[in-house]
């Protein structure tokens, strides 16, 4: 755990940082602690399980990507106000991965800025879940096969360039927002929006 003590808390890695390698590992930033790396990667190897909390106005930055399941199993929560940050994202990179992000939730705004894609589902099953209070800023969606969903239950998910999407996106309860307002000229989903919840654009 980086941070929940008195005064700043850091951790910085100049390389790649693994949580759940080849077995279980964990990873937990709360109450303004602040984590640095190049690559991110949770859920390694085949076999093993990952797990990460951003949590309580804490960071995570990697200068370059991120990967939640490798090929394991793999879960990243940013809730509480907490902020992750990296370039592009891959949610179940391989084919047998299992991969969950959750954005939201608990006190303050909760984001997850990428300065790239997101890949939902790049070969395994994948799930992006925007919930209330959390915001996912992105140039695009990618991946979308059919064990993979983006769900929004009350977050909003920003769309900051042109392009088509080709994942499912579900609108749980309490809906969400779609914000292309950045975007060139506009963004299209292929399949569908669909379920219960209604949606601002």
């Amino acid at each position: 755990t980086v941070g929940g003590g008195t005064g700043a808390s850091s951790w910085t890695n100049r390389s790649n940082l693994y949580i759940g390698n080849a077995g279980q590992g964990s990873l937990a930033a709360s109450s303004g602690g602040s984590i640095t790396s190049a690559v991110g990667i949770i859920g390694n190897l085949t076999g093993s399980t990952g797990s990460v909390t951003v949590d309580g106005d804490s960071t995570w930055t990697n200068s370059a990507h991120i990967v939640v399941g490798q090929q394991g199993t793999a879960t990243l929560d940013i809730t509480g106000g907490g902020t992750m940050k990296n370039t592009a994202s891959y949610i179940a990179y391989d084919s047998g991965s299992t991969g969950t992000v959750n954005v939201g939730d608990g006190t303050g705004l909760s984001s997850w800025i990428n300065d790239s894609s997101i890949n939902v589902g790049y070969h395994g099953a994948a799930n992006l879940n925007i919930n209330s209070g959390g915001l996912v800023q992105t140039t695009g969606l990618e991946g979308g096969n059919l064990l993979s969903s983006v769900n929004l239950n009350g977050g909003t998910l920003r769309i900051t360039q042109t392009g088509t999407a080709t994942n499912q996106i579900n609108l749980k309860t309490q809906g969400g927002i779609v914000d292309v307002s950045s975007a060139e000229s506009g963004f299209t989903v292929a399949p569908s929006i669909s379920r219960a919840g209604g949606l601002c654009k």
